[in-house]
């Protein structure tokens, strides 16, 4: 016989509280797609307590969501488990999911038209940094997530959500403990910190690294000329390098893709990373330097294994790795493209999901 369903059985699995759930089938105030949320997962679930959940029109039906990017996301690492666990969501709430990638070739109407054809119901935008098309698909009144943003979309009014990662204190707080464990007091910033939020947030992490400790900001040490600049061209950027005056002891780059390619224009230059200058980044690249030579990393492959088997994993491998490192003596961090997925399903995903619908 199967267990009866309780607001609890319902509150864990939307990883609600369930006063939250409590509310919703009382009819107390809570956003409407919260609400509906909770409705959906109680007649999913098969409760039955409440007549006013059955009787209302919350079954569950095939909605459209689209993903709309502007790059081929199956060259980034950290997309692709991003799109494994929109996936895993989409199954679990009967969704169906389409990707529309916006390039050159394209006009706004064309989208609109597959918008309207495909009788989408929400949009998730992911590297999406052009500011007149992010107006042009809030003029759309469509529910829209995007997957960082532009910096004048905060400004913005309309029916969408942004979500990003930590970029301003991480940056910061690395910084200044580079600061405090050298003698480090010139320091260059290498990216278009106007290029996306995420990367402007990450630029205001290191101005305010270098205020509380008193460093005057030299934008001589930076460079951070517009997008359209090839900072993937380690020529072009060990020409743009030599230029200055003087290098920075230390370079903050605005994610991986550039810390790579200053170190590689650095070497042109005959320089050692990270004897004569550090280079320091902030992405989910498998490529690692760590310029305080302070850490080890330790990496191997594995298969995708899913969410839950993922959770147990880590269940087993943390005791193992206590019991090699002694935590007293050694802070272990576990990471990489699995973990990142793992992760990404159970916090990124689901309020990405939330949002839209």
């Amino acid at each position: 016989m199967q267990n009866k369903v309780s607001m609890d059985n319902i509150a864990e699995a939307l990883n609600m509280s369930r006063n939250t759930v409590s509310k919703a089938f009382n009819n107390q105030h809570l956003p409407e797609k919260t609400k509906q949320l909770i409705l959906n997962k109680a007649i999913e679930l098969g409760y039955k307590n409440l007549d006013t959940v059955a009787k209302r029109e919350t079954i569950i039906h095939h909605k459209n969501i689209m993903i709309l990017t502007t790059n081929d996301l199956q060259n980034l690492n950290f997309f692709l488990s991003v799109l494994r666990g929109i996936d895993n969501i989409v199954t679990k709430y009967n969704l169906n999911l389409l990707q529309f990638q916006y390039g050159k070739i394209h006009q706004f109407q064309d989208l609109k038209d597959y918008i309207r054809i495909s009788q989408v119901s929400g949009i998730l935008c992911l590297e999406t940094f052009d500011e007149s098309l992010v107006k042009q698909i809030l003029s759309l009144k469509i529910p829209v997530v995007f997957m960082d943003s532009t910096i004048e979309c905060i400004e913005y009014s309309g029916d969408f959500d942004i979500v990003l990662m930590e970029n301003r204190n991480s940056i910061k707080n690395m910084i200044k403990h580079l600061i405090r464990t050298s003698s480090i007091t010139k320091i260059g910033f290498i990216g278009d910190y106007l290029h996306c939020l995420g990367f402007y947030e990450r630029f205001v992490g290191f101005r305010e690294a270098l205020f509380e400790h008193k460093i005057h900001y030299q934008s001589k040490l930076n460079v951070t000329k517009a997008d359209e600049f090839p900072y993937g061209n380690q020529e072009a950027l060990a020409n743009e390098l030599k230029q200055m005056d003087e290098l920075p002891e230390l370079f903050v780059c605005a994610n991986d893709f550039l810390a790579i390619s200053t170190i590689k224009a650095l070497k042109l230059m005959g320089k050692r990373v990270p004897q004569d200058v550090q280079v320091s980044k902030s992405g989910l690249l498998k490529s690692f330097l760590d310029s305080t030579k302070q850490m080890t990393r330790i990496s191997f492959q594995m298969a995708d294994v899913g969410t839950n088997h993922m959770d147990s994993l880590m269940a087993d491998i943390l005791p193992q790795v206590d019991s090699i490192f002694d935590p007293a003596k050694y802070t272990v961090k576990v990471t990489g493209n699995s973990v990142v997925y793992a992760k990404g399903t159970n916090f990124l995903i689901k309020n990405l999901f939330e949002s839209v619908i």
